[in-house]
């Protein structure tokens, strides 16, 4: 009789519990999930604009870059030969040198005013001929672009026409025309960044697209966020910085429902196993409680942690087979996911960092080298000076783009061969504002501002855009002057020969307390032989395998462990 009185009140016990809270339960899980369903869902709106901006961004950096090629193309000595009678010889060899070197699928050739193939990279092409209202603006001095269909292979290209005046004569004589086939920009641009991408134009007419891709987004309105199951973003190509307007648009889409199909999935299993979880506490609520309590304070106590410190290798022991070890597995490849997103993330990012800073090095040079040296050698002295991992990370991404303002100096100052005059360099000097301006756009690039804008100052505050001196200019600037002028004495340019070790550092020490920190270069000298040695004499290549196995120890470390403390100004006299 006490027993069967007992297992009533235990019975009734246990439904009151249930009555009491299931539904509250239910409630607070329903409207937890609805939370994070529409923060998820403002994250993938945020992170699909960035992106889609971010791959925009891109597509100008690579016109610009082809631009760039074409016009310095067309003023190589070689195109004198425009003239004589082997040009077919020598021209068209040159020409097939720079599509094999720069690895490129469409042509490079040389139109005469008579409409003649004068040169190409495609012998077969020579001696037709071509008339189209393009080339009547080129001959006029214009430097033209189009989207169009090559007149050599019948594949749609972007074509970048330049004028050709040799030296011999007063006018131009030829066009030379640079070709670049769209389907590059699938790998090139929309490659990685969103699953669902394209660059389309202002008919809605495809220019290139992800391997994955709906019709139904080619004509979305610019203000349209969601069509069907997609979210979408556009953004219109800008044309800045000479990059020339095409008319294009850029289309990034998430699947909605995809991309919320891992919090739907937890949804259904929590509740499934949820209700699993209440018939079992009806049995056992004492118990159950006790031995649930602990495990949830561990998922807790390592989600505050990851919080904290952002180290996204902490994990949740997950042993046990119940609910709790199921929400902690599910709370384990979460955080993988994330963490993969963040590494994906980040990998976009530095890829993005090593193309910008390419192709402005390539504006007034033919190699990414300057770039690699200059930001190994800067590395290399913030490390024997201390700096901690987050201003390692500023300072190589200010290193990479020291000179992306050079993007908004005209070509007939960037690329004068001689002396500049008075007015062309305060011209130059601008290019730090300009600099400024571009990173300041991008929040990734945000602490590389202090390179870019203030590494042309002197420590004796003689330098520009703002004559600041001493402990004033930043840090991360003074390193980086004594690196950017090491490897300038050190290297060879068009226009001298590098001076050797002993006479590029003597240089530099007469200009110690004047042009530089001199706690910081005298640092610099004590490690300059080895550095010498290892970077400034090594190849390209050999600088293109060390500096990305660099860049990957120095970013990807720093999403698995929080960074130390860091020194205020390890610089400074000694």
């Amino acid at each position: 009789m006490l027993r069967r009185i007992r297992e009533s009140l235990a019975l009734q016990t246990a439904l009151l519990f249930a009555a009491v809270t299931l539904v509250p339960l239910l409630l607070a899980g329903t409207l937890l999930f609805r939370s994070a369903r529409t923060a998820l869902y403002g994250e993938i709106v945020s992170g699909l604009d960035s992106r889609v901006a971010l791959m925009r961004d891109t597509l100008d950096a690579r016109l610009a870059a082809l631009r760039g090629n074409a016009v310095a193309w067309a003023g190589l000595d070689v195109m004198n030969d425009l003239l004589a009678d082997d040009l077919d010889k020598r021209v068209t060899v040159v020409f097939e040198g720079l599509k094999r070197d720069y690895r490129m699928d469409g042509e490079i050739y040389a139109v005469g005013r008579d409409g003649r193939v004068m040169a190409a990279s495609a012998a077969a092409a020579i001696g037709r001929r071509f008339d189209t209202p393009a080339l009547e603006r080129v001959f006029a001095g214009a430097v033209v672009a189009e989207d169009q269909r090559s007149p050599i292979d019948g594949l749609p290209v972007v074509s970048f026409a330049v004028p050709i005046r040799p030296r011999a004569v007063d006018q131009v004589v030829a066009a030379l025309v640079l070709e670049y086939h769209l389907r590059d920009l699938s790998r090139t641009v929309l490659a990685g960044a969103v699953a669902l991408a394209a660059v389309v134009r202002a008919d809605g007419a495809i220019v290139a697209a992800s391997d994955r891709w709906a019709p139904e987004l080619e004509h979305a309105p610019a203000s349209v966020r969601e069509i069907g199951p997609f979210v979408v973003a556009s953004a219109p190509q800008r044309g800045e910085y000479e990059v020339p307007r095409l008319g294009w648009t850029v289309i990034g889409a998430a699947d909605r429902d995809e991309v919320l199909a891992p919090i739907t999935r937890v949804q259904r299993i929590s509740i499934v196993w949820g209700l699993a979880g209440m018939t079992l506490l009806i049995a056992l609520v004492a118990a159950a409680a006790s031995r649930t309590v602990r495990p949830l304070a561990a998922v807790a106590d390592t989600a505050d942690r990851i919080a904290r410190t952002m180290n996204l290798s902490l994990r949740v022991p997950a042993r046990s087979a119940d609910e709790v070890g199921r929400v902690a597995r599910a709370f384990n490849r979460m955080v993988d996911e994330v963490n993969d997103h963040v590494a994906r993330l980040l990998e976009a990012n530095l890829e993005m960092l090593e193309v910008l800073g390419g192709a402005i090095a390539k504006r007034d040079s033919d190699t990414s080298a300057h770039n690699y040296r200059v930001t190994l050698l800067a590395l290399a002295l913030a490390e024997a000076r201390g700096l901690d991992r987050t201003a390692v990370q500023a300072l190589m991404k200010g290193s990479f783009l020291h000179d992306v303002g050079k993007i908004g100096i005209s070509d007939t100052i960037l690329l004068k061969p001689g002396r500049l005059d008075h007015d062309e360099f305060e011209i130059m000097k601008t290019h730090v504002v300009h600099g400024t301006d571009i990173v300041a756009r991008y929040g990734w690039l945000a602490d590389s501002l202090e390179i870019v804008r203030s590494h042309h100052e002197k420590y004796d505050g003689s330098g520009y855009p703002d004559r600041i001196a001493g402990a004033a200019i930043p840090l991360a600037a003074r390193i980086f002057a004594i690196a950017d002028v090491f490897d300038a004495l050190t290297s060879e340019r068009p226009y001298k020969k590098p001076l050797a070790f002993d006479d590029a550092l003597a240089l530099m020490q007469a200009e110690r307390g004047r042009h530089f920190d001199p706690g910081l270069l005298d640092a610099f000298a004590t490690i300059a032989p080895e550095l010498y040695t290892r970077i400034s004499q090594a190849t390209p290549e050999a600088l293109t395998v060390i500096l990305r196995e660099r860049m990957r120890d120095c970013f990807f470390t720093a999403t698995q462990s929080p960074s130390a403390p860091s020194d205020p100004d390890p610089g400074g006299p000694a």
